[in-house]
């Protein structure tokens, strides 16, 4: 029995993300060789002129495909598609572990080439791969916080539009102080009712004094009328 390194690579299977996908979504796939640039190629009628995959070369690609298929979970799947909702460092994760391979290679296809770029690396570091995937998810999060803050200028704004009713609260205020001028304005009036009625109690007072005179003037002419009898 051939050992694992010396396992003749007959295909492979993986994954394609970015491109017209979304954010956390990967499109899996089986190809009969390792060759992608023709698969790439038919792929970007889908998927844009732009995009990366990961895979792993197998001999079994057909059991390695089914298995990775069955190992991923079917609630993220969107409908009967090989699309399925999940993170691209998780992925590689569960192909690499159904495929017991320890790295997945990479292809990438870009607009501005007409022959894609492979990368090839039988001795490719483990842990730098990882940090691949690692930044892959940290871009995803970066335009969610984005997005985020994009909420947070439309919460501002909202605040914006609430200052209004505090002005109408100023000019309320206003009102109010017009008001308490316009009573000040009403006191010289009490003032001057009450003035009159200071004026006629003196004009009250003087007729009395007037009276009193001349009741005094009538009794003094009485009795000297009285004495010259």
């Amino acid at each position: 029995m051939p050992s694992k390194s010396n396992k003749v690579e007959k295909g492979c299977v993986g994954i394609v993300y970015g491109g017209v996908l979304k954010a956390s979504k990967i499109h899996i796939f089986k190809h009969e060789n390792t060759e992608l640039s023709d698969f790439a190629t038919n792929l970007s009628q889908y998927y844009g002129t732009e995009f990366d995959m990961k895979f792993v070369p197998v001999e079994d690609f057909e059991d390695v495909y089914q298995k990775f298929l069955e190992t991923l979970d079917q609630e993220q799947r969107v409908s009967q598609t090989p699309i399925f909702n999940v993170s691209i460092s998780d992925a590689s994760k569960i192909l690499k572990e159904v495929a017991e391979a320890k790295v997945c290679k990479s292809f990438t296809l870009k607009k501005k080439e007409k022959t894609t770029k492979t990368v090839h690396d039988d001795e490719e570091n483990e842990e730098n791969e990882e940090n691949e995937e690692n930044e892959e998810d940290e871009k995803l999060t970066k335009k969610s916080s984005k997005d985020k803050k994009g909420k947070n200028v439309q919460e501002d704004k909202e605040d914006e539009d609430e200052k209004p009713t505090k002005k109408s609260s100023k000019d309320k205020k206003v009102k109010n102080v017009q008001e308490d001028k316009d009573e000040e304005d009403e006191k010289p009036t009490k003032k001057s009712s009450k003035a009159k009625n200071v004026q006629e109690d003196t004009e009250d007072e003087e007729d009395d004094n007037d009276k009193k005179i001349k009741k005094k003037n009538k009794d003094s002419d009485k009795k000297s009328k009285s004495s010259s009898k």
